[in-house]
């Protein structure tokens, strides 16, 4: 069996959900001598191409093919279409990719984001879409009108041979909002890559960082339908009645001057710290977290949740989305527009010690449910269905 990636996440992104989703899938194939993997990307800063560029480079295409056959699919790709119908391609890994595909020696082509591109040279070769999350569909105010992730995502959504969601809520929104019949939308959960933390930091990997005793801890990116300012307009009392407690953000971009700025208006300029952050040092922001909190308005997965389990950090979870489906029994939750009800989750797991282990231990068995291996398998399960 023979599976075709695309360049689009790996040249959008350096690192982040989707790109590690692609990354952890091509793991798991690398192992199956029954699956040929392509990734059609040349060059990219992405840490997750980086490293499989290191790991295996017989995935990827040698730079002195990348012309040869060149003015053919320009041909192909724009013959017959009036100027400007279809979008030129871009960038190098675009042009990339379409030489890829117009070659067909693949079975099923597997793209690694939205944009239609491929759908001229793809010809009648089947396609599989995973598509995170409908956030663009349920949030439209929160993206610019620019933005044609909706559109592009709708487009595929109805091209393509099977659609992949990444949980059951994602999944429902695909059929409800899409229109998308269900036969052609299979959930699939994500894994995660970080190892099973039960008795603290071991010994073989000292502190990273000097952390703060107390402190809740936000990950990832902070802008949009991630509900940023609402976190840290609702902690903040708690912050000032607790002269110990800090708030620590792991991940994303250094805070932004409008950040800063609420801050400075709260009198928190003191207690909220970002720190850049690989694995490593998430691992030890995790394991000495009061908890991990994740106040988003809706989210598609939520890696940073089984992260956590597998840190044995305790969650507090926004009831959007698919974090109820994910967190299950094994977090405290609340209204994303609801402050008090914020506040009241986290006072709780700062002042019951046994609340806070309890989740530990109800995390680590909820984390059992999910793996990339079971990921990888039930999705190369899909793959056969076109082979």
């Amino acid at each position: 069996m023979r599976v075709l990636y695309d360049h689009q996440i790996f040249t959008s992104q350096r690192y982040g959900g989707i790109s590690r989703y692609f990354f952890e899938l091509i793991q798991q194939y690398m192992k199956d001598p029954k699956i040929r993997i392509t990734l059609s990307v040349n060059h990219s800063d992405n840490i997750y191409y980086n490293e499989i560029k290191s790991l295996h480079p017989e995935i990827l295409n040698r730079k002195s093919n990348l012309f040869r056959n060149l003015p053919a699919l320009m041909r192909n790709y724009f013959g017959g279409l009036s100027r400007g119908k279809l979008p030129k391609p871009k960038s190098f890994n675009q042009l990339y990719s379409l030489q890829n595909i117009a070659g067909q020696n693949f079975d099923v082509f597997h793209p690694t984001y939205y944009n239609p591109y491929f759908l001229a040279p793809l010809g009648n070769k089947p396609f599989v879409l995973t598509i995170h999350d409908m956030i663009h569909e349920r949030f439209p105010h929160l993206f610019d009108k620019k933005d044609k992730t909706a559109e592009q995502k709708a487009y595929l959504a109805t091209h393509a041979a099977c659609i992949i969601a990444v949980s059951e809520t994602t999944r429902r929104d695909i059929i409800d909002i899409l229109g998308i019949p269900q036969d052609r939308v299979v959930a699939v959960y994500h894994g995660t890559s970080f190892p099973v933390v039960q008795c603290g930091i071991p010994s073989s990997s000292p502190p990273i960082l000097s952390l703060p005793d107390r402190y809740f801890l936000f990950v990832g990116h902070r802008g949009s339908y991630k509900n940023f300012p609402f976190f840290i307009q609702s902690v903040s009392a708690l912050l000032k009645q607790d002269h110990q407690l800090m708030i620590i953000c792991a991940g994303g971009p250094p805070f932004y001057q409008e950040e800063k700025a609420m801050f400075r208006n709260l009198n928190m300029s003191n207690k909220i710290f970002y720190v850049p952050a690989d694995d490593s040092t998430l691992i030890q922001l995790y394991t000495q977290a009061i908890a991990l909190v994740v106040p988003s308005l809706y989210e598609g997965f939520g890696m940073s949740v089984l992260e956590a389990f597998s840190c044995g950090c305790p969650v507090a979870l926004s009831s959007g989305g698919s974090l109820p489906e994910i967190g299950k029994d094994a977090a405290v939750y609340f209204v994303p527009t609801d402050a008090d009800t914020l506040r009241t989750s986290l006072q709780r797991l700062l002042y019951d010690k046994n609340l806070r282990e309890n989740l530990r231990n109800r995390g680590f068995e909820r984390l059992s449910q999910f793996s990339w291996e079971k990921a990888a398998e039930q999705t190369k399960g899909i793959y056969k269905k076109f082979c």
